[in-house]
């Protein structure tokens, strides 16, 4: 039987992203794969702030390259690179829920009604925060489930 390929399986994953987590994910793999100066890397990061989803789209291009590669170890060292990357962008301490969630879009909303600005910001804030996190979360485990795993890619290497 024959395995799907786990970069496959990744790009796809990694395709339905929302974007914003997409691009910290693909900021923080250029960075680590990308070999050059100093003041290349702040270009990268400025020019990917200006326009959302440059190093998205930077990262699935090299996806689609590395896809069409026919060398197993050096797909299996990129695959086992992308694995830590995204597990270290995406990790969470899961304290995060969405009940959590409503409490502080209540307390927002609270205290936008009461004028409370500093209270306001404050929640503003965790809001986003605990949005980001409990995206996180769902994203690795959607990852996780869609079997793109250290396992994986060794059958398909080894296979």
């Amino acid at each position: 039987m024959k395995t799907v390929h786990p970069l496959l399986i990744y790009r796809d994953w990694f395709a339905e992203l929302n974007l914003h987590l997409a691009d910290d994910i693909a900021q923080t793999l250029l960075q680590a794969i990308i070999q050059c100066k100093a003041s290349h890397k702040l270009q990268i990061k400025k020019e990917s702030s200006q326009y959302p989803g440059l190093a998205a789209m930077a990262l699935l291009n090299i996806l689609d390259r590395q896809l069409t590669e026919r060398g197993k170890p050096l797909n299996q060292q990129f695959a086992m690179t992308l694995l830590e990357v995204t597990r270290t962008t995406l990790k969470t301490d899961g304290r995060q829920t969405p009940a959590l969630l409503e409490e502080c879009k209540e307390q927002y909303v609270r205290n936008i009604a009461l004028g409370n600005q500093d209270e306001t910001s404050y929640f503003e804030q965790l809001v986003t925060q605990v949005s980001l996190e409990i995206d996180q979360k769902q994203a690795w485990t959607k990852l996780e489930a869609s079997g793109f795993n250290f396992g994986a890619i060794q059958t398909y290497i080894n296979g």
